[in-house]
């Protein structure tokens, strides 16, 4: 319901109905109205959300889609608010943790005028938190982690792994049908003034993942603490795309993250109980993308080149995905099917 919409974006930004009418030029009364659902929101009130919150219209309408349009999302304080609101954290209670002073807070509030590039990357790293997005509103809040093929994803944890001065647990996080890689490790920064703070890293090795990633992995077991966590395939999409950060994904306070129901693996078998393979999951769609976009020549190259990859170990329903590849692509190939010998 738009009501149960309006509210959720004023909880969201931390707003009463009198500062949110002040911010985009309405009413207080007309708010009220709204969110009472005695009023529809008017194509106008719609467009000040837009131009002065950044709010989605199609998420205030239909709840499709995101709440906030991409790019630039209102204020520093805004933005702070969104990143603790996951972990039902507030504002001040978060300064005052850091050792903001109660008038640095004020300014905060204000303008967000108090941030140096020392505060920046302490909140960076403590947050897990892009210093563009905090600063201006940039892109995704965090890092997310998506890879453009297999080799690449291979190859980043490769890189990661090298680094020994951390303790890696790897966690497959998977909706059962897509996965992702999330490496998790403790880390300690001292600060100038003799404090030492404590935070946990996160790394993510997303999108175009597919068998050698899946390979890699299971050659670590023995060596590296690895667990599987199934999600939902929204939480799995925010966060490969950098909108699912450390503290949501770990827990804070008093709210349980989501890496809760993870379960450790000691054998590969396990492996195949939670993240099926037979279609190599992305590869399949990057085929399929490839295809649409090439001449019939490099769409055969690039059959040629999967089924090369494929065929020695297809099982059934990658053989009938193929198939219908190669029916879409290459009309001539008729009614011929492997599972009938033609």
């Amino acid at each position: 319901m738009i009501s149960l919409r309006l509210r959720a974006i004023r909880r969201e930004l931390d707003l009463t109905q009198q500062e949110l009418s002040e911010r985009i030029g309405v009413s207080r009364a007309y708010i009220a109205d709204v969110e009472a659902g005695r009023k529809e929101p008017s194509r106008n009130f719609i467009v000040k959300l837009t131009d002065q919150v950044h709010i989605s219209g199609d998420w205030l309408l239909s709840g499709s889609g995101e709440m906030f349009l991409e790019g630039t999302k209102g204020t520093v304080r805004d933005r702070l608010v969104r990143m603790l609101a996951t972990t039902e954290r507030d504002v001040a209670g978060w300064l005052n943790g850091l050792g903001v002073t109660n008038r640095s807070s004020a300014a905060l509030e204000v303008n967000g005028g108090i941030w140096n590039q020392a505060f920046l990357n302490r909140v960076s790293r403590l947050e897990g938190v892009r210093g563009e997005w905090l600063l201006h509103g940039d892109g995704s809040p965090f890092p997310g982690g998506r890879m453009r093929g297999d080799e690449e994803a291979v190859q980043r944890l490769r890189e990661l792994l090298s680094l020994e001065e951390h303790g890696w647990h790897l966690y497959l996080v998977t909706d059962r049908e897509l996965f992702c890689v999330v490496l998790i490790a403790p880390a300690w920064n001292e600060q100038p003034n003799g404090q030492t703070d404590e935070y946990t890293l996160m790394e993510v090795i997303g999108g175009a993942v597919g068998r050698r990633t899946l390979s890699a992995v299971r050659s670590l077991l023995g060596t590296l603490a690895i667990y599987v966590l199934v999600v939902t395939p929204e939480n799995l999409r925010r966060l490969v795309n950098g909108w699912l950060g450390v503290r949501e994904f770990m827990g804070s306070g008093r709210i349980t993250g989501i890496i809760d129901g993870a379960i450790r693996i000691e054998r590969e078998t396990q492996v195949g109980e939670y993240i099926p393979e037979p279609l190599a999951q992305i590869d399949a769609v990057l085929l399929e993308s490839a295809c649409k976009s090439a001449g019939a020549e490099q769409r055969a190259a690039r059959i040629l080149y999967w089924l090369a990859t494929w065929l020695p170990n297809a099982g059934h329903e990658e053989r009938i995905f193929l198939e219908g590849l190669l029916r879409r692509n290459f009309p001539e190939f008729g009614e011929q099917s492997w599972e009938t010998g033609g």
